[in-house]
């Protein structure tokens, strides 16, 4: 499923879905799952958060790394000359050696380059990922908010049963005859 899809299902799904006809005991198991998932939406939110703050970072970097690198660049490309009377051999492996240090430095700067073209997707990708991360919480919130309170009315209707209950036998007991009351 394409993270545009996952985006619109959460922004429709206003009202969580709840068990119907749920005992107190099967909603607190119910509530206790979705505080859980709360817990691990607002884990996953946060790491998202964290990889766009490291992004930017990063993309600040980059510039400056970028031309460093170019720099270096700059300073390789002015090779100096063999002293007189240095052994051939020698110059060859300080030729290499350069040659080297150049296509590193090179590749280098294209590695940033890449970087920083790829920032914009990548950036839009991620601020998607940032929205479904912050609705999964949103919610994951009402339904945990949605389970509560089905929980408190189940518990109240629990309740009322038992003191209908002890009224009723209380009402029974006070019916028997004086000498079966005890």
């Amino acid at each position: 499923r394409s993270i545009e899809a996952e985006l619109e299902a959460l922004r429709s799904h206003a009202t969580p879905h709840l068990p119907e006809r749920a005992s107190v005991s099967e909603l607190d198991v119910a509530l206790l799952g979705a505080e859980q998932d709360q817990a691990l939406a607002r884990r996953a939110a946060s790491d998202v958060e964290a990889e766009a703050a490291h992004r930017a970072e990063r993309r600040r970097q980059v510039p400056e790394l970028l031309a460093a690198a170019k720099q270096r660049l700059q300073a390789l490309e002015a090779a100096p000359a063999a002293p007189p009377g240095e052994d051939a051999r020698l110059f060859e492996a300080r030729q290499a050696l350069a040659q080297a240090r150049r296509a590193a430095t090179q590749r280098e700067i294209e590695a940033y380059e890449q970087e920083l073209s790829s920032y914009e997707a990548r950036g839009a990708l991620l601020a998607k990922r940032l929205d479904r991360a912050q609705l999964r919480v949103v919610a994951e919130q009402a339904r945990v908010e949605a389970l509560r309170t089905a929980l408190a009315a189940a518990q109240r209707v629990e309740a009322e049963r038992a003191a209908e209950r002890s009224r009723g036998l209380l009402e029974e007991a006070a019916a028997l005859a004086p000498a079966v009351q005890g």
